[in-house]
């Protein structure tokens, strides 16, 4: 990729993503009800709460797949095991850096074991 093209993308990103949030923040209001009367509870309510709970499933789903599969095909027992060790580092609220380091120490024993 020659650097010309390299600037063009950065730049076409760049303005996508500013393009985006300004988006999120122009249409907060619509999609949250907040500019209309509506009952505590109504379908605004609803969105703005479940708004998180979709941010959460997507980087599940994005962290699964990565977590399993490598050039389309299964990545092998040894990072899927990695990423739960991780993730239950995570839950017994152990430091992000431990989590981390855990996480890769699991997926690289288990490699150094013969577990693909």
């Amino acid at each position: 990729m020659s650097t010309s093209t390299l600037i063009v993308v950065i730049a076409v990103l760049g303005i996508g993503t500013y393009a985006l949030r300004l988006g999120g923040v122009l249409l907060s209001r619509r999609v949250s009800g907040a500019d209309r009367a509506e009952p505590e509870g109504g379908r605004g309510g609803a969105v703005t709460r479940l708004l998180p709970y979709a941010a959460v499933a997507l980087l599940a789903a994005l962290a699964a797949t990565s977590a399993t599969v490598e050039s389309g095909e299964f990545a092998g027992l040894a990072r899927p095991a990695g990423v739960i060790a991780g993730l239950v580092a995570g839950l017994l609220r152990a430091p992000f850096v431990v989590a981390v380091l855990l996480a890769a120490g699991v997926a690289a024993g288990l490699r150094l074991l013969g577990v693909p």
